[in-house]
């Protein structure tokens, strides 16, 4: 084998002899697979699909926060609004919880902490003081609803000596929960803080008020009835990419969120209500 060789401006072809052949092939063969490997990782990997996470998916009604969408998994949660462009989103490992409107570009933000001393006001009326997080329910049997199976437990109860016992009072409700061997409750805690319902290791479901007539007072009778505080319709699996949870960014930060949710369609709700009140 023969390569020209430049020697004083004029080509001559130089012999290898046999003993660099096999050297020079192999060097030609390596670096043709390395030229080969490098331009065809890049491709692969761009066309390799995104991690995707098992999630929970609940079409829910809360007292909060109206009709909404939740979502959950062990690496992020995030609750949508239905109706508007507000959402409440937290990502693993720090949990921070934001609660944003797109529409005006307004967002409320706070650490895990500081999430679970908040006590969160979506509305400006102050008629509702009660943080439900903190009551003491007892968990009963375990049963199937909505296709999935769901602890479901009772209150008002209390802690006797580190044993919960169930308390047989006029006023008592039901709380349906999902309980999930996803590691850490953070996901959990920032819900139940959200939705105002008690805490335990588990997704809610249904908080159910249930009061029964329980006392006559001059000519008329408390029937009392039933308050749907949590009610899911729906609930499936689904497989989201770790994208679908991330923080959102250019917001203008609120203290409370009930300026978060103050955006041109609430406040247009607020005028057709004024008008239908308004003498005609």
């Amino acid at each position: 084998m023969a390569i020209l060789a430049i020697n004083g401006g004029s080509a001559r072809p130089l012999d290898l002899g046999p003993k660099k052949r096999p050297k020079l092939f192999l060097w030609l063969v390596s670096t043709a697979f390395f030229a080969a490997t490098v331009l065809t990782v890049p491709a692969s990997a761009a066309r390799r699909p995104a991690q995707l996470s098992d999630t929970l998916v609940l079409e829910q009604r809360t007292e909060t926060l109206g009709r909404v969408t939740t979502y959950v998994s062990e690496h992020g949660l995030k609750v949508l609004v239905r109706g508007s462009k507000c959402y409440l989103v937290a990502v693993a490992p720090s949990w921070k919880v934001m609660f944003c409107n797109d529409e005006n570009k307004k967002a409320l933000a706070m650490s895990y902490d500081q999430w679970l001393e908040h006590f969160p006001r979506f509305t400006y009326s102050a008629a509702d003081e009660w943080d439900r997080c903190n009551t003491i329910v007892y968990k009963a049997e375990k049963l199937r609803r909505l296709g999935y199976i769901m602890r479901q437990c009772f209150f008002p109860a209390k802690n006797v000596n580190g044993h919960i016992e169930r308390i047989d009072a006029p006023q008592r409700g039901e709380y349906y929960v999902i309980e999930k061997s996803w590691p850490g409750e953070q996901p959990y805690r920032i819900l139940q803080k959200a939705f105002s319902c008690p805490n335990l290791a588990a997704i809610p479901v249904d908080l159910i008020n249930e009061t029964h007539a329980d006392r006559v007072e001059a000519f008329g009778r408390h029937f009392g009835g039933v308050e749907h505080w949590l009610a899911t319709s729906r609930i499936v699996d689904q497989k989201l990419p770790s994208s679908f949870f991330a923080y959102g960014q250019g917001y203008t930060f609120c203290r409370r969120e009930a300026e978060v949710l103050n955006d041109s369609k609430k406040r247009a709700d607020v005028d057709d209500v004024v008008r239908e009140l308004l003498p005609k």
